[in-house]
């Protein structure tokens, strides 16, 4: 099928490609098949055939590692291993964007993942059968993303697998906007410290749009003081812990504006903030405009990626006093 020019088709989970690159110099549109694209009937977009839409750890039997290949080979890049130290050794050759567990995994085998630079924020999805996760005999595993019943259903894996992918794009273009660092700033910490920076992002992810959640909240959680927090994250991070969750409070924010989908009040409740006053002058003081200017100005773009972050105001001298 061919693609009209000047046209851009998006990928899940995030990645574009552009169909002028796919027609002559005399604007007439070729067949994708013939440039290495394929029509994808499930999501309704083209994919590149020559390049993965992701990487994929495996930590599994072989028998669930060839299920799996079965049915995400060649659109993702996978990688396999028998037991969780093999796994972090692979990832640190080759970095993946999701982790998928067998059901034998316990909190000894997450809190390796949690301890490691290259896996400590991943989406981490637990492969187990139907009955085991109705009966809910799995204990609660802290690092845990998500469960995926067995057996594997095509169609349906895919498509969590996909929105498991976007989900960790998301959070690193997130973090990445909001405390400015990336994996090889945070190169040479000790294991506690990693542990500790993935356990402080997954309690502000899920506790930040409650208007209420509050750094003595956090340091609760991590079963620190407030003191020993703000030592902490003021080493690791060089921010002090209501910052950095009013960044990733307004970085949230920045995301939903750039959707287009909700007025700017929903929009301020759902980033964690008490009232659209309170928002709006946070927003500014952080991004240099307005919310509605903000909104003008990038509605409908994709979610924030890395490369949109480096653009992002630094925290002005005046932030720290927004209420």
């Amino acid at each position: 099928m061919p693609l009209s020019p000047n046209r851009w088709r998006t990928l899940s989970p995030g990645l574009t490609v552009r169909a002028e690159a796919l027609c002559s110099h005399t604007g007439r549109a070729h067949d994708a098949s013939q440039h290495g694209y394929q029509e994808s009937k499930e999501y309704g977009y083209y994919i590149d055939n020559r390049r993965p839409l992701g990487r994929i750890l495996t930590i599994a039997a072989d028998d669930l590692v060839a299920d799996v290949r079965e049915h995400l080979e060649p659109r993702y890049d996978l990688v396999a291993a028998p037991h969780v130290v093999a796994g972090v050794a692979r990832a640190e050759q080759q970095p993946p964007h999701l982790i998928l567990l067998q059901e034998h995994a316990d909190e000894v085998a997450l809190s390796t993942l949690a301890s490691s630079l290259v896996t400590y924020d991943q989406p981490i999805a637990l492969l187990t059968t139907t009955s085991l996760q109705r009966s809910g005999a799995r204990p609660p595993l802290e690092r845990l993303t998500t469960t995926i019943a067995l057996p594997l259903d095509g169609v349906t894996f895919r498509s969590r697998v996909a929105a498991l992918i976007q989900l960790y794009q998301h959070r690193r273009a997130l973090w990445q906007a909001t405390h400015g660092k990336n994996h090889d700033d945070l190169s040479g910490l000790k294991i506690s410290d990693i542990a500790l920076l993935g356990k402080t992002q997954r309690l502000i992810e899920r506790q930040f749009a409650d208007p209420l959640f509050s750094t003595t909240d956090l340091a609760d959680a991590l079963q620190l003081s407030d003191r020993q927090l703000r030592r902490k994250l003021g080493t690791l991070l060089q921010q002090k812990p209501n910052t950095l969750i009013r960044r990733f409070r307004l970085a949230h924010g920045a995301a939903l504006l750039q959707e287009g989908r909700l007025p700017i009040r929903a929009v301020a409740i759902r980033a964690g903030f008490s009232s659209h006053a309170r928002f709006s002058v946070a927003f500014r003081e952080r991004y240099g405009v307005t919310p509605s200017a903000y909104a003008a100005t990038h509605k409908n773009f994709t979610l924030p990626t890395p490369a949109m972050s480096e653009s992002l105001k630094p925290m002005s001298e005046n932030e720290k006093h927004v209420p």
